[in-house]
């Protein structure tokens, strides 16, 4: 009796190892290295755990498959798409860079920075262009016309698939500021005319009453309030929604066009300087010429540049995600 109890408890204490081994296999692998801890396992046990390992191991190689090749794209624009941006916005880009490019500029990038400005550009895209220069000979070859590359021609292209998105930057720079001005003369004659009528405004820090400033914090004036509503307006928009005037302005490129999807804009609210593409089915449609700008080459050849490294850096991302 004594003899089969202790059987019975030997065969029990196997059964619980071969199941530990089973059940917990990868803190066995984490900490041997990939070897069972134990050496004194029995064939089957043994069996049992390089069974277990080896299903722990497909499963691993499978999630690690899956999450670098098997990932669901968003759409088919994904290349094109940034952290937050719409589908809408992609097809867009993607159309306009396709445009480009049967218009004869094959060098193009997408999300590139402007030269003399913080503005990023939707698309951007460069057109090499060759003259014929004098080549320089010796005394055996005599001076000759060759064709030679010289600094091409660049575009910049702005997309907006809402109508919402479009007014946000097309304020104009200098009605803006000469408003700007006219609201704060409007706002310091206030002060002024409630520092006379209102006495108990003033601080106290001047010694001359027309020189003291006045707090009007706490003084509910309606005519007040809105213009300084107004100018708070009328500053974030000069400083924040003027990209496509200020762009114009600081000649960026030859030529800027504004890509938009259909019924968004009629031609006559273009932008000055910009030309307008709309979008039609899969196609772009030239509505409206943009105004060729005289560019210098410096300033072209700096685009080119930012094309070229933004590139770099997106092949650079692309590459160290696989």
């Amino acid at each position: 009796m004594l003899q089969d109890a202790l059987a019975d408890q030997r065969l029990d204490v196997i059964g619980r190892r071969r199941d530990a081994a089973v059940s917990e296999p990868p803190r066995n692998l984490a900490q041997t290295g990939g070897l069972p801890r134990r050496i004194g396992l029995r064939f089957d046990e043994l069996q049992n755990l390089l069974l277990a390992l080896r299903e722990l191991h497909t499963v691993r190689l499978y999630s690690m498959l899956r999450s670098r090749h098997c990932q669901p794209s968003r759409n088919k624009y994904n290349c094109f798409m940034s952290g937050t941006e719409t589908t809408a916005h992609a097809t867009l880009k993607k159309l306009a860079l396709h445009w480009a490019q049967q218009q004869g500029y094959p060098i193009c990038g997408i999300e590139v920075r402007l030269p003399h400005s913080n503005y990023r550009a939707d698309a951007v895209a460069y057109r090499p262009v060759t003259e014929r220069l004098p080549l320089p000979g010796d005394e055996k070859t005599p001076h000759r016309m060759v064709r030679q590359p010289v600094v091409g021609t660049t575009a910049v292209f702005e997309c907006k698939q809402a109508r919402s998105d479009f007014l946000k930057d097309s304020h104009a720079a200098a009605e803006t500021a000469q408003r700007l001005q006219a609201v704060d003369a409007r706002r310091q004659t206030l002060e002024r005319l409630l520092g006379m009528h209102q006495p108990s405004l003033r601080k106290g820090e001047s010694l001359f009453a027309e020189y003291d400033a006045i707090d009007i914090s706490r003084y509910e004036h309606k005519t007040y309030r809105k213009v300084m509503r107004e100018i708070a307006i009328l500053q974030a928009r000069l400083y924040g929604k003027t990209k496509f005037d200020k762009v114009a302005r600081y000649r960026c490129a030859n030529l800027c066009y504004l890509v938009v999807e259909d019924g968004i804009l009629q031609p006559h609210e273009v932008p000055l300087h910009w030309g307008l593409l709309v979008r039609r089915s899969e196609a772009l449609t030239l509505e409206r010429m943009p105004v060729w700008q005289d560019v210098p080459v410096p300033t072209r050849l700096d685009l080119l540049q930012r094309i070229a490294m933004t590139g770099t850096r997106r092949l650079h991302r692309l590459t160290l995600t696989r």
